[in-house]
């Protein structure tokens, strides 16, 4: 799910998934959006850490490997080492969102701009605990997150990862014109009546 938070920062093509596993790597403060400070502006506390990534090396991998599968058709690179001091997106993959002081049902959640502008240097979140050991149920929502600090909605589209929909795994984009919803068809939120992901990225 996204949150509303305004534009900005420095654009780039990376993408780091952090699995926790190195002390302090997750510990947020709250403030401007900010992944190269490890700050967060969705956070509901002052500072929190999540929990590391809760499943088998096996699992982690193949979800790495099906977020590269996913992403693969577009022009960026994905990374497990922390990238420090340069531009990128963040997508942590662990603990739980209580960690985070949010609502104990979110299984991912990321900024959003009320205008569907891509967020620059955002933390996502791939909240492990609320997952089973699937690594394509976790890469549907860490793509699905990070999508959405891209500016993408969700869509009525079992097939893409910006669906709701389940079913269809693993999930990829499609170069489809597909109505924007959760459980139904809405108006997107960008103002056209239809959503090509594909042709967005």
């Amino acid at each position: 799910s996204p949150l509303a938070f305004a534009a900005g920062g420095t654009g780039s093509r990376l993408i780091y998934l952090n699995n926790c596993n190195v002390p302090d790597s997750c510990l947020l403060t709250y403030g401007p959006e900010d992944s190269r400070t490890n700050h967060s502006a969705i956070i509901d506390v002052d500072q929190g850490e999540l929990s590391p990534f809760p499943y088998s090396a096996t699992v982690w991998n193949d979800f790495v490997q099906c977020v590269r599968e996913t992403l693969l058709p577009f022009d960026v690179e994905v990374t497990e080492s922390d990238p420090g001091n340069v531009p990128h997106w963040e997508n942590m993959v662990a603990g739980h969102p209580n960690d985070m002081g949010m609502s104990s049902d979110i299984a991912g959640v990321s900024p959003w701009s009320g205008g569907c502008a891509v967020l620059n240097n955002t933390i996502t979140f791939t909240y492990a605990e609320n997952h089973n050991e699937s690594a394509y149920q976790l890469c549907w929502t860490a793509v699905q997150e990070v999508a959405h600090s891209w500016g993408l909605d969700h869509e009525m589209l079992v097939k893409s990862p910006m669906t709701y929909l389940s079913g269809q795994l693993p999930k990829r984009f499609q170069n489809v014109d597909a109505f924007c919803g959760e459980d139904q068809n809405r108006p997107c939120e960008c103002g056209p009546s239809k959503q090509n992901s594909w042709e967005y990225l």
